[in-house]
């Protein structure tokens, strides 16, 4: 293959047997086995499956914990959290097969829906956990939200499997202070770093914001880059990983047209956060942010009643195009990203109707899979963020306006294409999936 290999796409276009070797495009393979994708979506991505060295052709009874000196985890299992809404006790759900949970009493309330300042509509939604190692990372409820007068900072929790702990508060932003951060927006996991987008209290127009990187091994808390202001348009409310580099949405204020994505080296030093696009004319916020067969997909939320949410995509050379508009005007959103069976998916709403459907694309088309109202019933709710867990597609859901109760549900997709629901009667934040250690 000529030319220089991007490795940031590396084997994102899976097998090519069609092409010539000397015509195989840069992001395929000819042959591949025991391939698999990081889960941090890092450069250079792919990885070759860990497996046991072979000792004999016989097979080894009972569990392994060590082979030729090569050190290997005790043994775990997978396990399926779902974070509950704050009325219900406990607020964590497990389950070891995707369809039946039990109580989690360890774990503490994770923040909900509705836990944020007003006016900031964009992507400050449900909550986003992420997983390094065998922990749990994700935001905390225990804190009155700006511009409450006894407001205090969000905190960052820990679940290990057994107790839930406070990893740390945020700190105040300097050009914010007295007032505390509002909100831990989203989290991402990349590269053994977990990177948090956190609000804070308006500038003179604008929410101001930060992003920060932690270290679950140093305990180090930096901010990544510049801090986004009146100067930025807004503040970031979501975060990606694509192309070697660290990308954030930006949510601006009601009624504004300015929603910009912005993206930065995190690893070097002194840089601010480079300006990608600024929208279109008529989506002012970022809803989510999600790499796909090698391009990145933008979530736009229509917050006005001429407008029409979309979808936009950004190709490998930086041309930014729209994938899909709403299937009406009015104020709407599509909601969070998830690939899962080749497809990307995202669902959509549109306020205050029983207008709620989950959209699939195969790289050239979108096909609405699922209308919640038709297909399950669901009358005033929408989707929260989606999962991957198990070979299964998870969407939680939720009323409209809000995780309020045990109202909410969780349905899910097959490889096959058959949608189920697994859990109803639940007030379902978010979910994720987890190594869960043995004792």
């Amino acid at each position: 293959m000529a030319g220089k290999i991007n490795t940031f796409n590396l084997g994102a276009l899976g097998v090519n047997q069609n092409n010539s070797p000397l015509h195989v495009p840069d992001g395929a393979w000819r042959t591949l086995q025991n391939g698999e994708f990081g889960d941090d979506q890092s450069q250079g991505g792919v990885k070759k499956r860990g497996s046991l060295n072979k000792i004999n052709a016989s097979a080894l009874a009972g569990a392994v914990k060590a082979l030729l000196n090569v050190p290997l985890p005790l043994d775990s299992e997978q396990e399926l959290l779902l974070g509950l809404n704050t009325s219900e006790t406990p607020t964590f759900k497990a389950s070891a097969d995707g369809t039946v949970f039990t109580d989690v009493a360890a774990a503490t309330a994770p923040r909900p829906y509705n836990e944020k300042a007003s006016g900031l509509t964009g992507r400050v939604q449900e909550t986003r956990a992420v997983v390094i190692g065998k922990s749990v990372y994700y935001p905390g409820n225990d804190f009155e939200a700006y511009p409450n007068p006894s407001a205090t900072a969000p905190p960052l929790l820990t679940f290990d499997g057994d107790n839930a702990y406070e990893t740390f508060r945020v700190p105040d932003n300097p050009d914010a202070a007295p007032n505390p951060c509002i909100v831990i927006a989203d989290l991402l996991a990349a590269n053994g770093v977990v990177y948090l987008a956190v609000m804070d209290p308006f500038d003179a127009v604008y929410p101001r914001g930060r992003v920060l990187s932690f270290d679950p091994i140093t305990g180090n808390l930096l901010e990544i880059g510049n801090r986004f202001d009146d100067a930025t348009l807004g503040g970031p409310c979501c975060l990606a990983w694509y192309q070697g580099r660290l990308w954030t949405g930006i949510d601006s204020v009601s009624g504004s047209t300015v929603g910009r994505i912005y993206s930065i080296d995190p690893y070097a030093t002194g840089t601010s956060w480079d300006l990608e696009t600024t929208g279109s004319t008529v989506n002012g916020y970022i809803v989510d942010l999600c790499p796909y067969q090698g391009e990145l997909y933008a979530a736009y939320f229509a917050n006005a009643g001429a407008e029409t949410a979309e979808i936009w995509v950004r190709d490998q050379t930086g041309a930014w195009g729209m994938s899909l508009a709403a299937p009406t005007t009015n104020v709407s959103r599509f909601r969070g990203f998830a690939v899962f069976d080749d497809l990307l998916f995202c669902g959509w709403h549109k306020h205050d109707s029983t207008d709620h459907k989950i959209y699939s694309f195969n790289g050239s088309a979108w096909t609405a899979e699922v209308d919640l109202e038709t297909d399950f019933g669901y009358s005033g709710k929408s989707t929260c963020l989606p999962f991957v867990w198990n070979d299964y597609l998870y969407y939680p859901i939720r009323p409209e306006g809000g995780v309020t109760g045990a109202t909410g549900s969780l349905i899910r997709r097959s490889l096959t294409g058959t949608w189920t629901e697994v859990l109803s009667g639940v007030g379902v934040i978010g979910a994720l999936g987890r190594v869960k250690p043995d004792a």
